[in-house]
């Protein structure tokens, strides 16, 4: 009786090796390793990414830039606020004394004086920049450095009027900035479109011809066209602290101080929500809306599919900052409060109904008009190391239990 119970209690621990064993490789598929990191001085405050992630810029304390194997090709001054051209030969920064164009390497191409800029984006091919800065000015230049136009905001109340946030269309046609009070939007040229008040919006996303604006802040998410007419609203107690949309605009997602992930459709109606456990940061999504990035306060960044479908989670050293895709979705970058920089890469796009003779075609605004993915199969990955030592000790158990 005595050997029976030592014979029992030893393939229980093996037994309960064999399920930690397993247990670790199924965890291990939510990991991702990122391709490089490298490390800044304080926080990073804003992102960008080139095509191909060419060319990526990091504001914060100092202006850095590295290339996609992650070599740092140069350094300036700081810039809270950054932005760069598709093809990543072009970089603009908003700085204290203005806005500055520099070239991939960091060296200066012209500098536009403009008090206390605050922040900047700007269309894919550089043709039209436009900065927002502390005392509520708004000024819209052009890829030579000329000023198109340069006026101070009106705000819709006695408040602030800093700028908080700047989204351009693609194509340059409207171009919304928000400052504490709500939103404005202007052409091109700097006629007032329309404004539309709202509580201290803090995050903005544009689709690519302006016909859906999203806003997030202490209201909730506001969702409206580019004549400024509401489309919908989404607000369940807690304030948005980040949003981003896909440049075709077919749906929204926002991130709130709870740590709620919600994807709302275009008319702000939730789809699915996610509890990512820890106050949202920063979101990101891929132009064409296959990918959503999330980060959070204490680190986590997780990378979803639209559906929900989270593809792997992993932790950075700090809360995270910053996020950008690259325009086409093939890379991620991220920064945290304490320096540091990670390029992770994106994931295979899914496999969609319209796919004809091994592609699918998705509508990628952000090069304005469609774009043709090639499609891969999901393979089913080889078994990890621990998965075979543990099917081997399982077949030992059961012949051990059947010869006995």
């Amino acid at each position: 009786m005595q050997i029976g119970m030592g014979d029992m209690i030893g393939r229980a621990l093996l037994l309960v090796f064999v399920s930690l064993l397993l247990l670790a490789s199924v965890c291990g598929v939510l990991a991702q390793e990122p391709l490089w990191t490298a490390t800044t001085d304080k926080t990073v405050s804003s992102l960008a990414v080139s095509g191909n992630a060419t060319t990526i810029a990091v504001g914060g304390e100092h202006l850095y830039l590295f290339n996609r194997s992650g070599r740092q090709s140069g350094v300036t001054w700081g810039s809270e606020s950054v932005a760069v051209s598709r093809s990543g030969d072009l970089v603009a920064a908003a700085m204290d004394d203005g806005v500055h164009l520099l070239d991939a390497s960091g060296h200066e191409i012209w500098v536009r004086p403009l008090l206390s800029a605050s922040s900047v984006a700007m269309t894919s091919n550089a043709s039209l920049i436009v900065a927002g800065t502390e005392k509520g000015v708004i000024a819209g230049i052009d890829k030579g450095g000329d000023l198109i136009h340069q006026g101070e905001l009106t705000s819709l109340s006695s408040g602030s009027n800093w700028i908080e946030a700047v989204a351009v269309s693609g194509n340059g046609s409207i171009n919304v900035v928000a400052d504490m009070d709500g939103l404005y939007a202007f052409d091109r040229s700097g006629r007032d479109l329309w404004r539309f008040g709202f509580i201290r919006p803090v995050s903005l996303g544009q689709t690519w011809n302006g016909s859906l604006v999203v806003a997030g802040g202490a209201s909730g998410v506001l969702i409206c066209n580019q004549t400024g007419v509401e489309m919908g609203r989404y607000y369940k107690g807690s304030s948005i602290t980040a949003v981003a949309v896909p440049v075709n605009g077919t749906f929204a997602v926002a991130g709130d101080e709870k740590g709620t992930l919600t994807l709302l459709s275009s008319a702000a109606w939730p789809q699915w929500t996610y509890p990512a456990g820890s106050p949202i940061t920063s979101v990101a999504v891929t132009a064409d809306g296959a990918l959503i990035a999330v980060g959070t306060e204490d680190g986590s960044l997780l990378l979803f599919g639209n559906s929900g479908y989270l593809f792997w989670k992993t932790k950075l050293p700090s809360s995270v900052t910053a996020l950008a895709f690259s325009p086409d979705g093939w890379y991620l970058a991220v920064g945290t409060a304490t320096g540091t920089v990670a390029l992770f890469p994106g994931e295979d796009r899914p496999v969609t109904a319209d796919q004809t003779n091994g592609q699918a075609t998705i509508m990628n605004t952000s090069a304005g008009g469609i774009v043709t993915y090639p499609t891969v199969t999901r393979s089913t990955p080889a078994p990890s190391l621990a998965v075979i030592c543990g099917l081997l000790l399982v077949i030992v158990l059961i012949r051990t239990k059947r010869s006995s």
